[in-house]
């Protein structure tokens, strides 16, 4: 670009010079005008190149090259370990002499092979100590079935004299309640009577108390008529055999009313008398009553208190003994024992020697020669049937490249095994990590090999892939510089323009980026020498 303008101003100059060249042709008026234009351009030309010189000194030099549309793959890699897919705990009996181990960790055994021998004197010492025990058993479980046999039988007649005794005490408490019942009831009969004397004799002695006073309401009328009557004789002065005739009468009715007040008085008062009698009656028909009422609430009680004292001793004798599972726990230890005695002398059969139940490869020996079997396992051999499993892990970080289901590689010393797929991701308590586990495929690896895992996940399809080194960040926000072209007075130049992107994707290598200034043909700038910010002046690496 540089070269082009630099020959087109030759040309201006060329050009110069001729019209310069007809110039003094038409005449020598024109000269001194041609040489003022002639130094003029010599000018131009200087200032020109020493522009070009200095913009190729400062001017930042950029590479920029159009997006690619694409995925973006993201590979994670962790280096692990190689474990049996599954493994077998090979068990014997417990406490018994190890004579011979026969096998060491990594070795390759097939099915039925010798893993150890045990002793067979401790063996022999084992069943013998077995068997005594299955006899001492045996034993107190016949004792205690005795005792308790015995111990039923007592508490049945226990029972029975209990609940005999209970019977008998309902019965006497039955005739006692009849007779305390009788007694009340002729004491609550004698207070009825008493009751209804005493409202006799008081609804006598009121009719007499009414005749009483009707008498002496009669009595006190005639002796004020009587009165009166005087009073009046002395007034008139009537005769004297008059007057006499009627005081005889007066006095002959006083006479009459006067006794039989005295008769109503007295009946009244023998009425009284027999109503206190009666009310004498009542009360001790009351107190008796009260008496028999206390009784029978007293017979009541105690009735009960022996009522529940039998019920009670027919509770104790139905309950029974303390509860016992001796029996029971023995027949356990007993068929425990059976299922013991019966392994031992499988293995006495066998000459005391353990065998692999399949092929596979021994991950862990537990026992050494000399020493006693333990109840762990004694020797740890790998499974093959389950194959094997490949775990690592990685940073969390990792997660989202990672699913259960994706293939994965397996790199060792001189091998790889491919198509491996992901089984299990567990994230640490922290959060921090993750736990991957990978079952492998083919036979080239043992349990115990070191690896490395390599898994690569692609993603969905974008429009815009560009170099990571192309993305800036500024406040929190991602932006690419375009390159573009701007006629300027020293010509055509290049230019540097901030477009904002939002970053989809990104690996190590390359970003997904989309922005309303991106297009497919759009040159981004991906390097430069020096720092280059927006409307920067740049110019293409040659």
């Amino acid at each position: 670009m540089q070269e082009q303008n630099v020959i087109e101003n030759m040309k201006n100059i060329r050009k110069n010079k001729n019209s310069e060249n007809e110039i003094a042709v038409t005449g020598k008026s024109g000269i001194f005008w041609l040489k003022g234009l002639a130094g003029l351009l010599a000018v131009m030309l200087v200032f020109t190149i020493a522009s070009r010189v200095v913009a190729s000194i400062t001017v930042p030099q950029v590479t920029a090259s159009a997006p690619s549309s694409g995925k973006i793959e993201h590979t994670v890699m962790a280096s692990g370990t190689v474990e049996a897919g599954g493994e077998k705990a090979i068990v014997t009996e417990e406490g018994i002499l190890v004579a011979q181990v026969n096998v060491h960790t990594g070795e390759s055994i097939g099915e039925g092979e010798t893993l150890f021998a045990l002793d067979m004197d401790s063996l022999e010492d084992q069943i013998y100590e077995l068997q005594n025990q299955i006899k001492k058993l045996q034993l107190e479980n016949d004792s205690l079935k005795k005792n308790k046999a015995q111990a039923d039988a007592k508490q049945q007649l226990e029972l029975k004299r209990a609940q005999e005794d209970y019977e008998e005490t309902i019965a006497k408490n039955t005739v006692s309640d009849g007779k305390a019942n009788e007694a009340l009831q002729k004491a609550a009969d004698a207070k009825s009577q008493a009751e209804k004397e005493l409202n006799s004799a008081k609804d006598a002695l009121a009719q007499a108390e009414k005749e009483l006073n009707a008498v002496k309401e009669e009595l006190q009328n005639v002796k004020d008529a009587a009165a009166a009557e005087q009073s009046k004789d002395t007034a008139d002065q009537t005769g004297e055999a008059e007057k006499k005739d009627t005081d005889s009468t007066i006095t002959q009715k006083l006479q009459q009313l006067e006794e039989a007040v005295q008769e109503k008085q007295n009946t009244y008062d023998t009425i009284q008398a027999k109503v206190t009698e009666k009310q004498a009656a009542l009360d001790s028909a009351s107190v008796a009553l009260e008496e028999k009422q206390e009784q029978l609430e007293s017979n009541t009680s105690t009735a009960e208190d022996a009522k529940k004292a039998a019920e009670r001793a027919v509770e104790d004798a139905g309950l029974s003994a303390d509860i016992d599972h001796t029996q029971e726990i023995n027949a356990i230890s007993l068929e425990q024992f059976q299922k013991q005695l019966e392994k031992l002398k499988t293995l006495k059969q066998q000459n005391g020697e353990i065998t692999a139940p399949s092929s596979g490869i021994i991950t862990k020996v537990c026992v050494e020669t000399g020493q006693k079997t333990t109840d762990t396992a004694a020797v740890v051999m790998s499974d093959e049937q389950s194959g094997l499993f490949f775990t690592t892990t990685t940073d969390s970080k990792n997660r989202e490249y990672l699913s259960v289901g994706d293939n994965a590689t397996i790199t060792g010393v001189g091998k790889e095994t491919s198509d491996c797929s992901i089984v299990s991701l567990e994230t640490s308590k922290d959060g921090s990590s993750i736990k991957v586990s990978i079952a492998m495929q083919g036979d080239d690896f043992l349990p115990g090999e070191s690896a490395q895992m390599t898994a690569t996940r692609k993603s969905e399809s974008y429009d815009y892939l560009v170099p990571v080194t192309a993305v800036w960040q500024e406040n929190n926000k991602a932006y690419v510089l375009l390159l573009e072209t701007e006629n300027t007075v020293l010509g055509e130049q290049y230019i540097a323009r901030k477009a904002e992107v939002q970053i989809l994707d990104k690996n190590s290598s390359y970003a997904a980026v989309s922005g309303n200034s991106l297009s497919a043909d759009c040159q981004i700038i991906t390097d430069s020498d020096r720092t280059v910010g927006n409307g920067d002046v740049v110019r293409m690496t040659e």
